[in-house]
């Protein structure tokens, strides 16, 4: 890997437009099924625990940070999505448990870090749920929504895929309007993450190593904002 480019930086997170390879077919929201209901005020109740967290101001920087990672961490699968970014090598990481746990940890902090910066633009601002499509019934459900308010000067569209297990529902990619375009964020990280791989022969270790390190510059960044 070369020392000096820094591969994954605080673009990967937001990712930039890869074509229509990175959007999921969303289907017509008139095929959405009884069970959307829920999954619309999964994604409402978690954003605004999010929107709440952020509106405290008064809590030191570090007990802030505790704090969201542990919101995000109970409502998205990182465990899950950390091993779906690594696509045809993650199969190496399931044979290697230490390696494997090392890897989901520093995407875990990354993916928090990258949240919490980006999430600052919300800060004072509301959240509404437009709609919802079921892509699985019973399973898999696309929730869209807005951000309003605030800071912005426009609605800023998201959509939420949704997964449902054990009657638990988790999130599981989150879709973003990015310079006119959308993208899937899990679908993006899964392109740079694989791309990198490939550079450097599926050296994960190496990977866990530079994603730390992009963690802790991200970091340096957020407290330079408070």
């Amino acid at each position: 890997m070369h020392p000096h480019r820094e591969t994954l930086s605080r673009r990967t997170f937001v990712g930039q437009t890869v074509g229509a390879a990175a959007v999921l077919a969303l289907p017509d929201a008139s095929q959405a099924t009884e069970i959307a209901p829920s999954a619309e005020q999964f994604v409402q109740a978690n954003v605004l625990r999010l929107l709440a967290l952020m509106a405290n101001t008064t809590a030191p920087t570090e007990r802030q940070r505790l704090d969201l990672s542990a919101l995000l961490e109970s409502f998205i699968a990182f465990d899950r999505v950390g091993l779906f970014v690594l696509g045809r090598y993650a199969g190496h990481a399931r044979q290697n448990p230490a390696l494997r746990d090392a890897w989901i940890s520093a995407f875990k902090d990354y993916a928090v870090a990258s949240y919490e910066i980006r999430l600052n633009r919300f800060r004072g601002g509301l959240h509404r749920v437009t709609g919802s499509a079921t892509r699985l019934p019973n399973q898999d459900v696309i929730v869209s929504s807005q951000f309003y308010g605030g800071a912005l000067t426009e609605p800023v569209d998201f959509g939420w895929r949704v997964v449902r297990s054990a009657d638990v529902w988790t999130v599981f990619d989150l879709q973003v309007r990015l310079e006119g375009g959308q993208i899937w964020l899990a679908q993006q990280q899964q392109a740079e993450i694989l791309s990198e791989l490939d550079r450097n022969n599926g050296d994960l270790a190496d990977l866990t190593t530079q994603v730390a390190r992009t963690t802790a510059r991200i970091r340096s960044t957020v407290r330079g904002m408070h």
